[in-house]
């Protein structure tokens, strides 16, 4: 569907019914134009909702955490606030348990998403644990930075030595596409190759503060570019989203073996 046609940035009534049709699916095909047939990778997006509330056949209201599981190859993503709408339209609606809201939101995700969507929910008694750092922190580094391109690859340089090394920054940010809200990141890199210059990367991945687009699609681009210009042999890309109207965000992206990353929250999820 059309960008226009999106809710994003719209006055929107909180739905009074159960509603998968407020769903609104986008092709991943546009964004990738610049890169279609050039690179390919495997990945996955993964969500965690904080906010999803039903109501037992007795009428008597329940709560979990959910999280979804996206291919990175599907079809479409799904709009975040039409997803966030839509789980508000399980407020009122009642089911026998939470198993069988499990199977329904299953349905709806994967039909939107044009794939099959692994939908968890859990209670929320269950403990969730903080992610454990670990890596090179690029944050330490004195850069000096300009923004005259909002994305500037020109920062990406490495050497001659080959290393096998992880890497992170709590300072990614971007603009939603649509609102140009902000969206805040901490962004991992692991990558077997050529040493990457770690100011040069950090000020690559900074150049993005102003750039307009969607949480999966920084990712892709980031992933795009690093391969296209370093050359790893080995690379993985994710980044760690901050919830934003109950809901965050890890797309990851890696040429090797799908291996998901750590479920871990960071400390500003």
């Amino acid at each position: 569907m059309s960008l226009d046609l999106s809710i994003l940035g719209k006055k929107v009534d909180a739905p009074e019914s159960y509603n998968p049709a407020i769903l609104f699916p986008i092709s991943r095909s546009g964004q990738r134009a610049e890169f279609a047939n050039k690179i390919e990778f495997k990945g996955v997006d993964i969500w965690y909702a904080y906010e999803i509330s039903w109501l037992n056949p007795k009428g008597k209201p329940q709560v979990a955490l959910g999280r979804f599981i996206f291919d990175a190859n599907s079809e479409n993503i799904v709009e975040s606030k039409s997803l966030k709408l839509y789980l508000n339209s399980l407020n009122n609606f009642n089911v026998e348990n939470m198993q069988t809201l499990q199977n329904i939101i299953k349905g709806d995700l994967s039909k939107a998403s044009s794939s099959d969507v692994d939908v968890t929910l859990f209670s929320v008694k269950d403990k969730f644990e903080f992610l454990e750092y670990d890596g090179i922190y690029l944050d330490d580094l004195d850069v000096e930075i300009n923004y005259e391109k909002k994305v500037d690859t020109s920062y990406l340089k490495k050497s001659d030595t080959l290393v096998k090394e992880k890497v992170y920054t709590d300072l990614f940010k971007a603009n939603c596409l649509v609102t140009h809200q902000a969206d805040w990141a901490t962004l991992f890199i692991e990558y077997e190759g050529h040493k990457i210059d770690h100011e040069g990367l950090l000020k690559y991945l900074i150049s993005y503060r102003n750039h307009n687009s969607f949480h999966e699609h920084c990712v892709e681009h980031i992933y795009a570019d690093l391969l296209t210009i370093l050359k790893p042999t080995f690379l993985n890309v994710y980044a760690k989203f901050t919830r934003r109207g109950g809901l965050d965000i890890t797309p990851y992206r890696t040429n090797q073996t799908l291996k998901l990353p750590s479920f871990g929250r960071t400390t500003r999820q």
